[in-house]
């Protein structure tokens, strides 16, 4: 739902989600919304209206956490399978998806040149090279990685865990 804050009055409903959403983030210019969840869809609305644009699925996959990259036109949403998907907004197609690590990915996060996306699942903090095509692993956390960002130079990242510890990495490239 979107309120007036001013008045505490309901403005819309955005429907659309059968199940939980467990995730929701404005594009960079507030346009849009995304929105992901255990419907295992990924959906994107215009905020001004509430009309659901996009929604991108998957056919086994709840989707965690989402985000639009600083630029705008990629959205990214960590997956139940231990994968980050990757759409291209315009064309709705989804040229990456970065795979090869296990466990649901409950925290996504783009660097603020859209290079890096660094990623949490059940104990690692992941660092994917979006240009380069590397990976790094970042093994600190007994539990999940819930939350995971970058500076704004791009060069450390942060995670939060369940294990009650918050960790500093620093990337090298």
């Amino acid at each position: 739902s979107v309120w007036d804050l001013a008045n505490g009055t309901e403005l819309r409903k955005l429907n659309g989600h059968a199940h939980e959403v467990l995730s929701i983030a404005f594009s960079p210019d507030g346009q849009y919304l995304a929105s992901g969840g255990q419907d295992q869809t990924v959906r994107v609305w215009k905020t001004a209206t509430g009309e659901n644009v996009r929604t991108f699925s998957s056919r086994s996959d709840n989707f965690f956490s989402v985000v639009f990259s600083p630029d705008g036109q990629r959205l990214a949403a960590g997956c139940g399978d231990g994968t980050v998907r990757i759409w291209d907004l315009a064309s709705g197609r989804e040229p990456q998806k970065l795979e090869g690590q296990e466990g649901a990915m409950m925290s996504v996060v783009f660097s603020a040149d859209s290079r890096w996306i660094a990623s949490g699942n059940v104990n690692d903090t992941i660092v994917w090279d979006l240009i380069g095509g590397k990976k790094r692993v970042f093994s600190d956390h007994a539990r999940a990685v819930v939350g995971v960002a970058f500076s704004a130079d791009g060069k450390t990242i942060q995670s939060a865990s369940l294990d009650g510890k918050i960790s500093y990495w620093q990337r090298l490239d």
